[in-house]
């Protein structure tokens, strides 16, 4: 159950996100849904999303609460485009004027930007003019992103990052990348993201059709985007390996995207094809339950911000595997609450997953232990507390 914050006067508090109205629950929104919830008991919280279409402020309703959209300008001039030297100072402007009307009528006492982007500059420039203090919170993929950006969006990402109040990464290992590729700023405060909210469903899950038929009985799951980042080629190479001891075994793979096709003639080339079953998007209900059910969850990410599937699976009590970086050993303590294996290496993750097949009871043990350390440590109001506590700092 959650409890209310208590600090002494309620506030005001703007999120600002690029995609709160996605249809798919990404990891970002489901922390920043867990955020606001846990907020909304003692302070009010607006939400805007940043939108080019929104050249003067605009609401809508979304999931029955009011969004309020705003185009976010990132100030580039350039004598190829002759019209730059015009319509870019006007966008800043207007931005300006809009962003600190839009403050002074909701009393927004902070800004909370979640991940960094070249767009944040312009919060930079509304706070010379008497804006709001403003803290931003850096995900995994920011600062992949900031070392493929051009020079330019580069610098302006990183004024806004040395002009906000504070910096925020979601994990150790997050913080001391940006650090390192994103100097000079101050090491961010770590605040790591919480388990997601689970609501009780009074419905029915469908598991879907594919993944019956005998299937569910004896299966191993990895949940995500088919990237290459999140390596599902290194787990079809371990997986030839698990079914040469243990025949009987499914491999299920929850999530889609551009790698599906690769990975579908991978397990062909590999002989595995037969035993792995690509189950397309499913809802999230859906993954939890089939957390629930499986042998064992792999995450063999070759990079991650923090990593909410480790959370999720967790609450499950399921049992899992992963790849050693950084923000998973952060969570996951070596042969105590998980096993861990070397990024790319196919050989220990098949041996680790077999360890947990073969040894039930050392798995479940594993998955206790990792599941009282999430609830105790990563619960969705220690996450807020820990925000409040930067908010009230610049108040």
């Amino acid at each position: 159950m959650s409890m209310a914050l208590q600090k002494p006067r309620s506030l005001n508090i703007l999120q600002i996100t690029p995609f709160w109205r996605e249809e798919r629950l990404s990891g970002v929104k489901s922390v920043m849904t867990d955020l606001i919830r846990e907020l909304d008991q003692c302070h009010r919280v607006h939400i805007m999303e940043t939108e080019w279409s929104a050249f003067f402020c605009q609401t809508i309703l979304a999931e029955s609460r009011p969004i309020d959209l705003l185009r976010f300008p990132i100030p580039h001039l350039t004598l190829s485009k002759p019209r730059t030297l015009i319509s870019t100072p006007l966008n800043v402007i207007v931005f300006i004027q809009q962003f600190l009307r839009y403050c002074k009528i909701k009393n927004i006492d902070i800004v909370h930007a979640h991940c960094a982007g070249p767009q944040w500059f312009s919060l930079a420039l509304a706070r010379k003019f008497g804006g709001p203090p403003f803290i931003i919170t850096l995900h995994g993929s920011d600062v992949r992103t900031f070392v493929k950006q051009n020079s330019f969006k580069q610098s302006l990402m990183r004024r806004a990052l040395q002009c906000a109040s504070h910096v925020v990464a979601v994990s150790r290992s997050l913080s001391e990348e940006a650090s390192k590729n994103i100097s000079p700023i101050k090491p961010p405060e770590v605040v790591y993201n919480c388990y997601p909210h689970m609501e009780e469903k009074s419905r029915e899950i469908s598991i879907p059709a594919i993944a019956q038929n005998g299937i569910l009985k004896y299966f191993v799951l990895q949940v995500g985007d088919l990237t290459t980042i999140k390596a599902q080629d290194i787990t079809l190479q371990a997986w030839k390996k698990v079914i040469e001891k243990e025949p009987n075994a499914w491999l299920l793979f929850a999530g889609e995207g551009a790698e599906l096709e690769n990975l579908r003639a991978l397990a062909v080339n590999l002989g595995v094809a037969n035993r792995v079953h690509f189950l397309g998007w499913v809802r999230r209900e859906v993954v939890l339950k089939l957390m629930e059910m499986a042998r064992v969850v792999v995450a063999p990410s070759r990079a991650e911000g923090m990593g909410i599937i480790i959370l999720e699976s967790a609450l499950k009590r399921a049992s899992i595997v992963c790849s050693d970086i950084g923000p998973f050993s952060e969570i996951i303590a070596d042969k105590r609450d998980g096993l861990l294996f070397p990024v790319d290496n196919a050989d220990a993750m098949a041996e680790a997953i077999l360890y947990m097949i073969r040894n039930p009871e050392s798995a479940y043990d594993m998955a206790r232990r990792l599941h009282e350390k999430v609830i105790e440590e990563f619960s969705p109001q220690e996450m807020a507390r820990k925000y409040e506590n930067i908010y009230y700092a610049y108040i």
